[in-house]
């Protein structure tokens, strides 16, 4: 029979870093939890929660957990209550733990204490969230970028349109790209890298038989061979990509190499050493082949670049190719078709267009911990 497991926390913004721990302390058996008083995380952080005790309790409920009013008197109250088998920390719990050990030394407890291993600590603090709520212009815009505009364009023209200078971007869409591009504004933009725990669709288009030195249309082309692939060939070759897979950025990328964007080397005429690393494509699927184009969609980990797919896709075919068009339609459950063109991003609405910060946390929970 499984054992009873005790955690403790405040638990006022629910994070990934507390579904983790719940996660990991289910591992154990049920699971309670202490939540602390208002006027316990008062004296402890100097501040209040945004949501009172109540609150809190009833939002831990959802995770199947059994929820306890802490004692800000007798912190062990609970414990002593309960009689867990076993009490899983946060790697950052320091508070009363002393306590907690000499205590379970004293009376010659079996209990038995792990500390949780962090959950991306750098992402996820209750006082880095709370601080942009606190923001009324911090929120995440969906932008429909152009093709043939870079993302950096796209800022400039946001910060003119809304008069807030902090407007920063997750992920660089090439000028080639259109699609899905997600602005932070103001204190969102200390949350951006959030949105790189997400999965990312793309569909692209590969006109074989040529090559670029950029691996797609804007560079200098040349012309490989003219022999037509049939289309077993491309699914085939197309089939490779998935999985894990080891993936050397393209020199022209907005990669940085001892602070220096790759692309600025590139156009310097410098090839520098590059180091591989590990992408992760979910899904490929191969949309129409009609030669020279081919079309397809793929869904990737952040950091792929697709542009390499196509310039690998033309080696394993033998014949060349370069990427002609791509957008990106998708990161996570978001869809271009939610983004608006910054054509309709207007000065006096342009908050109520905008993607909350709790909506963007909660929906980042439900694809990290689905089974939750």
């Amino acid at each position: 029979m499984a054992g009873k497991v005790l955690i403790f926390g405040t638990f006022d913004i629910l994070h990934p870093g507390h579904i983790s721990l719940i996660k990991k302390a289910k591992e154990y058996g049920e699971v309670h939890v202490v939540v602390a008083l208002d006027e316990t995380v008062a004296a402890i952080k100097g501040r209040v929660p945004l949501h009172s005790v109540h609150q809190r309790k009833r939002s831990l409920e959802q995770y199947g957990v059994i929820p306890h009013v802490g004692d800000m008197y007798d912190r062990l109250r609970v414990f002593r209550e309960v009689n867990p088998q076993t009490v899983v920390l946060g790697h950052d719990q320091f508070v009363f733990v002393d306590q907690l050990n000499s205590y379970i030394q004293e009376h010659k407890i079996t209990t038995q204490i792990i500390v949780h291993t962090a959950f991306h600590p750098e992402l996820f603090t209750s006082s880095k969230i709370q601080h942009a709520l606190s923001d009324p212009d911090a929120a995440f815009l969906l932008i429909d970028k152009l093709s043939g505009e870079p993302s950096l364009q796209t800022v400039t023209q946001l910060r003119k349109i809304t008069g807030i200078k902090q407007i920063g971007f997750a992920g660089t869409l090439d000028p080639l790209a259109s699609g899905l591009l997600v602005c932070g504004i103001s204190q969102a933009c200390s949350l951006l890298d959030w949105w790189h725990l997400f999965p990312k669709t793309y569909e692209a288009e590969v006109r074989l038989g040529e090559a670029s030195d950029t691996y797609d249309r804007t560079g200098i082309m040349k012309k490989v061979s003219d022999r037509k692939p049939s289309k077993s060939e491309v699914a085939e070759a197309l089939s490779t990509f998935k999985g894990h897979l080891e993936q050397m950025p393209p020199m022209f990328s907005a990669k940085k190499i001892e602070g220096k964007r790759l692309y600025t080397l590139a156009r310097n005429g410098e090839t520098v050493e590059r180091k591989s690393q590990t992408v992760n494509i979910f899904e490929m699927t191969l949309v129409s082949y009609e030669y020279p184009l081919v079309k397809f969609r793929v869904t990737c980990s952040t950091g792929t670049y697709v542009r390499s797919i196509a310039h690998e896709l033309g080696e394993k075919l033998g014949v060349g190719a370069v990427l002609s068009e791509l957008r990106r339609t998708a990161i996570g459950p978001f869809s271009s078709e939610q983004a608006h063109s910054v054509a309709d991003i207007l000065p006096d609405s342009w908050r109520e267009t905008g993607v909350p910060i709790l909506y963007a946390l909660n929906a980042l929970i439900s694809y990290l911990f689905p089974e939750m």
